[in-house]
């Protein structure tokens, strides 16, 4: 979403192009915020926002002083599996979702990009213990443009 002194005025697609024409005669904020994806009525993820400072601006999911990534998972089990993000830091989050058996490329919202990230995999029937599975090295594996990076949970 894109933002005009704190209210949205457009919204776009990863990729899509559009432009804003500005008042002459006074000073405004314009930001853009990142839209959560929801399951059901609980979003997922954090809120990330930032001030567009130049213009023409790409908006890239990096702020001078936050990177954030997108995860995509392809779940290729036979059972329904929660994610912990950013597992043994001090930005741990759990993804508020469930990410279905055998589904493809399921956005769990936005996230801190630590040098360290990691996504741990539980079953859903006994979330966040037990048994888990951790994907690690995503810093060096996130798209730089668009913050995502997709994610492929075989089995364990």
């Amino acid at each position: 979403e894109i933002l005009l002194d704190g209210q949205m005025v457009h919204t776009l697609e990863a990729g899509q192009q559009d432009s804003l024409v500005l008042p002459r005669d006074r000073a405004v904020d314009v930001a853009w915020r990142l839209v959560r994806p929801r399951q059901g009525r609980q979003e997922m993820g954090e809120e990330f926002e930032a001030l567009l400072l130049d213009a023409p601006s790409v908006i890239t999911g990096v702020a001078p002083d936050r990177a954030m990534f997108a995860p995509r998972i392809t779940n290729r089990t036979n059972r329904e599996l929660v994610a912990l993000v950013n597992a043994r830091t001090p930005r741990e989050l759990r993804c508020n979702c469930v990410i279905p058996a055998n589904s493809q490329n399921v956005h769990i919202g936005y996230y801190p990009l630590l040098e360290n990230s990691t996504i741990r995999f539980f079953d859903a029937r006994r979330a966040y213990r037990g048994q888990f599975q951790e994907i690690g090295g995503l810093f060096a594996r996130v798209d730089t443009l668009s913050g995502s990076v997709g994610i492929t949970i075989g089995s364990f």
